[in-house]
């Protein structure tokens, strides 16, 4: 593993201005541990300890267990297939439709596992669907409403309070503007259950 130190600095040549923003951070601190290729493999370090031999304690633990994990899934043993997926879900090193069709390959899950593929496929599908919302455009709310309503009335529902409030809002965006009342209704007791 080779130390980088990214910092935003808006001057024009620095190859590396949406580093940040392309792996993820949305604040700073944000510190997270990536392969040789670039791919994130240990992520909101920040939010879990706040000294530097803790991180270190994290991604000595962290990065040889994902390493790992992705070789026994090369070797094709089926747990690790369905946890190396899941862990790819979670940093967001997969796009939603090639998750989905991964998922749709794996044909020796359980019910648990099954459900918690699903559940993530969910949480995935959701920031993918605010990630297409650029800057509070109008466009973009009333493009993803509508697949956020469809998630909706099929039970696909994110979990986490951030990320449900709103998608909730997003679906009572819809409601509103499709004068769908029961959906509205809905969207309003959903919004009230998780509160601020």
């Amino acid at each position: 593993m080779v130390p980088f130190l990214h910092i935003t600095t808006k001057v024009d040549g620095d190859p590396d201005q949406s580093l940040s923003q392309e792996k993820g951070g949305i604040g700073w601190p944000y510190l997270i541990a990536m392969d040789s290729d670039g791919t994130v493999i240990v992520r909101n370090i920040e939010k879990r300890k706040q000294t530097v031999a803790t991180f270190r304690d994290i991604i000595d633990a962290e990065v040889p267990a994902y390493l790992a994990l992705k070789a026994a899934a090369a070797k094709g043993d089926d747990d690790a297939l369905v946890a190396f997926l899941k862990k790819r879900i979670e940093l967001a090193n997969i796009s939603f439709a090639e998750a989905s069709a991964e998922r749709n390959k794996l044909s020796k899950l359980d019910a648990e596992q099954a459900a918690s593929l699903d559940q993530a496929l969910v949480e995935l599908e959701v920031d993918e669907l605010f990630a297409s919302i650029k800057e509070r455009n109008p466009r973009g709310y009333a493009k993803a409403a509508p697949i956020a309503a469809r998630m909706a009335e099929a039970g696909r529902i994110p979990e986490g309070k951030a990320r449900a409030r709103n998608f909730w809002r997003l679906v009572g965006m819809y409601a509103q503007s499709s004068k769908d009342q029961e959906l509205a209704k809905r969207a309003r007791a959903a919004l009230k259950k998780i509160g601020r």
